[in-house]
């Protein structure tokens, strides 16, 4: 990380007129280490964010990140590198660029672990070297959080940021005792937010549902009989729904891999799909088929909306 201030120009989304059918990218102007001058750069969109509102939660994401980045003075060697030297590898920026390219993390875990780093960043300093960091930083990182923050999530937070640690050192051909890995906090839960439904009270809501939001009650369904996680259902498409199974491909799995669920009988008589266009979400837009994507969090609202009304 360079102590020098460069010339920069802060990130910008390019949205092609708001077409959807284009690659939308964010562009900046970061000072080229090497060249001595300005130079354009572009971050784009990826292919799976197909809604408008997905990509605009991506830009805003990503142009904020890479603001921080210039407003700090990170200066890039190549696209999109910060340019140091071998001897400096600071921790926080580079976990930055490393949470930013990897590929095998879901945009959910990408952004937990980001999150982690975030906070970490309020107290380390942003030019903490890797190889320099100490247990004592871990412990009194710990010390910080718990003026936050409750036992559970601390120990969530450190071991994120240890996962992240671990990443960096990959990258970096490293093999350093990880400083994150430090005994965990004693740790008492008393909430009851997640005590199980009496039958009284599931009979109650499933009623709801029926009468008031049928195709969330379809939703639910999928998971009570399936098992299938929220998130792949919002990516299951009709064409996956066979006469007796259900096929979960693994670009959607959590697992990454190709599974089949059985369809029994319960499930079997809701499932009407007679007549739908094979390509479509099978809990698209409104949380049924449709062409387009059903927003990460509608059937969650959908559901504490139901939940209040009981």
């Amino acid at each position: 990380m360079s102590e020098e201030k460069y010339p920069y120009v802060k990130a910008k989304l390019r949205d092609c007129k708001g077409s959807l059918s284009a690659r939308w990218y964010v562009e900046f102007q970061v000072w080229h280490y090497k060249r001595d001058t300005l130079v354009k750069r572009r971050e784009y969109c990826p292919a799976k964010f197909e809604t408008e509102k997905e990509r605009r939660r991506w830009a805003k994401t990503t142009i904020s990140e890479i603001d921080k980045l210039l407003e700090k003075g990170y200066v890039f060697a190549k696209d999109p590198e910060p340019a140091y030297t071998a001897e400096e590898i600071p921790f926080i920026s580079t976990a930055l660029l490393v949470l930013g390219k990897s590929t095998y993390l879901r945009p959910k875990s990408r952004g937990t672990y980001r999150t982690a780093i975030h906070k970490a960043s309020e107290y380390l300093p942003a030019s903490l070297d890797i190889r320099d960091i100490r247990s004592s930083h871990a412990y009194q990182l710990r010390e910080r959080f718990l003026e936050k923050n409750n036992p559970v999530t601390v120990n969530k937070t450190i071991e994120h940021v240890a996962r992240v640690f671990d990443s960096v050192q990959k990258r970096e051909g490293l093999k350093l005792e990880n400083p994150f890995r430090i005994e965990k906090l004693p740790e008492t839960d008393n909430s009851e937010a997640n005590i199980s439904f009496t039958d009284t009270d599931r009979e109650a809501l499933e009623k709801h549902l029926i009468e008031n939001n049928y195709p969330l009650y379809i939703f639910t369904r999928f998971i009570y009989y399936a098992f299938i996680r929220p998130r792949e259902l919002r990516l299951l498409r009709v064409k996956h729904i066979k006469d007796t199974y259900i096929t979960v491909p693994g670009e959607i799995s959590k697992n990454k891999k190709t599974e089949t669920v059985p369809i029994i009988k319960p499930l079997k008589r809701l499932i009407d799909l007679e007549g739908i266009d094979p390509d479509y979400y099978l809990f698209g837009a409104g949380i049924v088929p449709s062409l387009g994507t059903c927003s990460e969090n509608t059937p969650y609202n959908w559901h504490v909306d139901a939940l209040k009304a009981c």
